[in-house]
């Protein structure tokens, strides 16, 4: 496509997928793994990959982040209730002091 073929249809606008596809200002539908994938054979690579930044964090990394340790959480189920509480423990001594001393049990005081 001419830079003029674009220029009259593009115009800045934005396009969702389908409509730029029947506009052939794109070659195909796809997500990023799949542009990398065209971008691969094009480029007749055989082997490739791709890193994400910042990392993917896990479900519980995400939870853990987020929730104060001082907070109350109550959970429906009692058995998800100690092992939330075994996590959120577990988050405690790890980010403290490296010294840490593991009890069969937790104390709390109030």
């Amino acid at each position: 496509m001419s830079y003029d073929e674009l220029h009259a249809v593009a115009q800045g606008r934005v396009w969702t997928g389908e409509q730029a596809l029947e506009r052939k200002l794109i070659d195909e539908l796809g997500g990023l793994e799949a542009a990398i994938r065209k971008a691969a054979e094009l480029a007749n690579l055989e082997t490739y990959g791709y890193s994400v930044y910042p990392e993917r964090k896990s479900f519980i990394e995400k939870l853990l982040e987020e929730t104060d340790p001082e907070a109350v959480i109550e959970l429906p189920s009692k058995e998800l209730q100690q092992q939330l509480e075994q996590i959120l423990l577990l988050q405690q001594m790890t980010t403290h002091s490296p010294s840490i001393a593991m009890l069969p049990y937790q104390i709390r005081f109030e």
